[in-house]
Parts: C-alpha cells; sequence; structure tokens
C-alpha cells in the first residue's frame, strides 16, 4: 500500500499487498469470502489510488491541495445544475458569476478532500487534461460483499471533446480489471440528456427511474439509475 490508510489497514490485518496487481472476479470473490469468514478486514478495495493515463488526459488522485481550483471549477452553472447541487437556476448564475458566496469555505472542501484521500470506500480523482484541471471522478460507495460501487463525475465546461468518456474508462478499467469489481452504478438526471446518452454509448444499461427526484425552479426532474457489470465491461473491452 502506498496510501496513509496502508498503515491503519496492516494493523487491522489488511495485506492488499499479497494480491495480484490486476485481480479477476474470481479471485476477488474468493479473497472477500475468506476474509469475511475469518472475520479479517476484505482486502479488496480502494487502498491505491493510482495516477490513470491515457494521451493527454491524465486521473490524478485527489488531496487537499487540489480543493481551491475544484471550488471554483465546482461552481460553473451547468455542472451545478445538472448534478443538483444548486436547484436554482438564478442562484446558479449568482454563484457562477460571484454575486453570491460559495457555501462550502475553502478550508472545509480542504479537509473533505484530505479525508476523501486516505478513505478505502472511494478513489477521487482530478481529471486533467495536459496538465490542467478540468474536472473530477469518483468510485464510491464500495461493498465489498457484493464487489460493486457507484461512479460520480463531472467536467466544468469542456463539453464535446470526449474528455469525459475517456475518463469513465480508465476509471473503469481500475474498478473491473485491478480491484476486481462486478458492478458500477451511476445516476443521471433527465435533464442532462447529453451525460446520459453517453453513458449509454460506453455500455451502461437503463435499470429504473426515479420519478421527480428532484426538485428544480418549478419543476421537477426524473433520476435515471445505470449500471456496467464485468461481463458487459470485458465484451466491450475485448473488442
Amino acid at each position: 500500500m502506498t496510501r496513509q490508510a496502508a498503515a491503519d489497514g496492516a494493523r487491522r490485518g489488511v495485506e492488499a499487498s499479497d494480491l495480484p496487481a490486476e485481480i479477476t472476479q474470481e479471485q476477488a470473490q474468493a479473497v472477500i469470502d475468506a476474509d469475511l469468514k475469518t472475520g479479517r478486514t476484505p482486502r479488496i478495495g480502494f487502498y491505491e489510488v493510482p495516477v490513470l493515463r491515457e494521451g493527454g488526459l491524465t486521473l490524478v488522485p485527489a488531496t487537499g491541495e487540489h480543493a481551491e481550483v475544484l471550488r471554483t471549477l465546482m461552481h460553473d452553472r451547468d455542472v451545478m445544475l445538472l448534478t443538483g447541487s444548486i436547484q436554482n437556476s438564478a442562484r446558479a448564475d449568482r454563484l457562477a458569476n460571484g454575486e453570491e458566496e460559495k457555501e462550502i469555505a475553502p478550508a472545509q472542501l480542504e479537509e473533505i478532500y484530505e479525508d476523501w484521500s486516505i478513505a478505502e470506500d472511494r478513489a477521487v480523482w482530478v481529471i486533467q487534461e495536459r496538465g490542467r484541471v478540468v474536472g473530477e471522478i469518483l468510485l464510491l460507495d464500495l461493498d465489498h460483499k457484493n464487489l460493486a460501487c457507484g461512479m460520480r463525475l463531472w467536467i466544468a465546461g469542456e463539453t464535446d471533446r470526449g474528455l469525459g468518456p475517456r475518463a469513465i474508462e480508465l476509471a473503469l478499467a481500475h474498478a473491473f480489471d485491478t480491484v476486481g469489481l462486478h458492478r458500477v452504478a451511476l445516476e443521471v438526471y433527465d435533464h442532462n440528456p447529453r451525460a446520459k446518452h453517453v453513458y449509454e454509448k460506453l455500455g451502461f444499461v437503463l435499470e429504473g427511474t426515479l420519478r421527480d427526484s428532484l426538485r428544480l425552479d418549478e419543476g421537477w426532474v426524473d433520476l435515471h439509475m445505470m449500471s456496467m457489470l464485468r461481463p458487459e465491461w470485458e465484451a466491450r473491452r475485448d473488442r
């Protein structure tokens, strides 16, 4: 382990270093089953978050040092409205234009990212294009017993350039091929059809819709639940 969590993990009996660099689903399930039977802390998890690269795109493990730039980017108007973090268009305009003080203080956000950087149930990356931060992507809510996790991402002001799909594929490769998970799920609001289309093209399957899940301005927005399973990822990867 290379993260700060390694020291604490070792004291709890976690030895991720005895696992192969990439692990099959069968190996992952066998490790989890053995750990659960003995009461040992599961070794399958996000104990190490590596730097991931594809061309000029890089996923860098997020730390408190990234908080300032992310705080600015996450107050992009589209990011706020499409993720549902702000539910009023007029307020999103004021925040994006600097006419209203951002809700979260820099020190508070820095602390959040520092905590996330050593959390074992999530992997958090900043998305960089040729060294410039453009957004973030997370694998989160790790479910050891069911080899599953969620995914969340946002990119500020960089549409139609293929950055999102490339970042997603890097994160999926880590989840499925390196960690050995079976299922990755995500959510997308109905007023973000561009993102939903991207997820469908990448192979995510619509599982259901939570109707009127978000109150936005004077209306309601549905929330779509999507997922990808390891066999679906492997079929796409090996084409």
